[in-house]
């Protein structure tokens, strides 16, 4: 988890969450879940009240390896005078999970990016 402490009252307009995973060849042959999530969020605990944006990437397979969507991208963009008020002093959390139950290693990329103006 990533905590940013705002130190100006601003607005934010908008936001990108990017979540992915990716798994070596020797992992193809295997039974395996692989889960990883962006939460982009005003309170630090997990997928609670407060959450402002959040790409989740999931696969699953049986033997085969099933192609499933290993990258995930949410873009949240408010209409012109809308947005989230944050005031100065409050935090924002960038919250990544992985969950990987394969033989092998699973690798995770999370990135968020956050629009705002100043008020």
């Amino acid at each position: 988890m990533v905590t940013k402490l705002i130190q100006d009252d601003i607005t934010i307009i908008g936001a990108e969450c990017i979540s992915s995973a990716e798994l070596s060849d020797t992992s193809l042959n295997t039974d395996g879940f692989i889960s990883t999530s962006c939460e982009l969020s005003r309170v630090g605990i997990h997928s609670k009240d407060g959450t402002i944006l959040k790409a989740h990437t999931l696969a699953r397979w049986h033997g085969i390896f099933w192609a499933g969507e290993m990258m995930h991208t949410e873009t949240l963009m408010f209409p012109e005078g809308y947005g989230i008020d944050i005031d100065d002093g409050e935090y924002i959390y960038l919250i990544g999970t992985n969950q990987n139950q394969t033989d092998d290693v699973c690798n995770a990329y999370m990135n968020c990016i956050v629009y705002y103006v100043e008020r």
